[in-house]
C-alpha cells in the first residue's frame, strides 16, 4: 500500500516565520533523500523538495522545520511503500 505525504506549498512557507539563520536545504541537490535532508536541519530550516516521486520516509525532529515541494503537492509525491504510517501535512 502506498501512502502519500502532502508537502507544504509556497503560500505556507510565506506564512511561516523563519529566524535570520534559517537555511534552505534542497532535495536532491544538497541531499539525495528527504530523510538525509531532514536529519541535516536546524530549527527554522526549510527542506525544499524538487518535483518527482520519492519512495521514502523520514523521521521528523522535535523542533520546527518546513518541508515543502518546489512547485506544490501535485508535482512532488512522497510515498511510503512499507507497511508504516505516513503523515499528511497541510496548512
Amino acid at each position: 500500500m502506498i501512502r502519500r505525504i502532502i508537502l507544504f506549498t509556497l503560500p505556507a512557507l510565506l506564512l511561516h516565520t523563519h529566524s535570520a539563520s534559517a537555511d534552505v536545504i534542497w532535495v536532491p541537490d544538497d541531499y539525495n533523500t528527504i530523510h538525509l535532508a531532514v536529519n541535516a536541519t536546524s530549527p527554522g530550516d526549510t527542506v525544499m523538495v524538487r518535483p518527482g516521486t520519492y519512495d521514502q520516509g523520514a523521521t521528523f525532529p522535535d523542533y520546527d522545520i518546513v518541508v515543502m515541494s518546489e512547485y506544490g503537492a501535485d508535482s512532488t509525491i512522497v510515498s511510503e511503500s512499507r507497511d508504516r504510517f505516513a503523515s499528511v501535512f497541510s496548512k
